[in-house]
């Protein structure tokens, strides 16, 4: 079976138009995070970027997550995934906070919270994220 791209669905020619217009090169723009032909590719809309990978370049080109989202990807039907994210979030911090969890579990729980924040953070960003709320 082909496997599709992984990654968060951006729209490529705003990851070229803003490092051009912040003076920028690929290799500059890729830091030591990923390759200048991993930024190259995602100019031009061969691979997707990681959050990470996309929080890195708007911070290195000056614009804000949203500036690089495909609106129409990132529509969403449920009017309460923002409320969603958070109340999960806030559950697994509850259960954190006990003291009777392994260490593989307490693992699997701050994985799974560091997972739902970037998720909040994505949302937040989303051109249409008042309809969110």
């Amino acid at each position: 079976m082909a496997r599709g791209k992984v990654g968060i669905h951006i729209i490529p020619d705003r990851i070229r138009e803003a490092r051009l217009d912040a003076g920028l090169t690929l290799s500059q723009v890729a830091g030591s995070l990923v390759s200048r032909a991993f930024i190259h590719r995602v100019e031009k809309g061969q691979s997707r970027p990681s959050l990470d990978v996309l929080r890195m370049i708007a911070a290195k080109t000056g614009r804000p997550l949203k500036y690089f989202l495909d609106a129409e990807v990132h529509s969403v039907e449920s009017p309460n995934l923002l409320t969603n994210l958070e109340t999960a979030s806030d559950q697994v911090r509850q259960l954190l906070s006990q003291s009777d969890l392994t260490k593989r579990q307490r693992a699997g729980l701050v994985s799974l919270l560091e997972n739902l924040n970037s998720g909040i953070e994505l949302v937040h960003a989303m051109p249409n994220n008042a309809s969110l709320a």
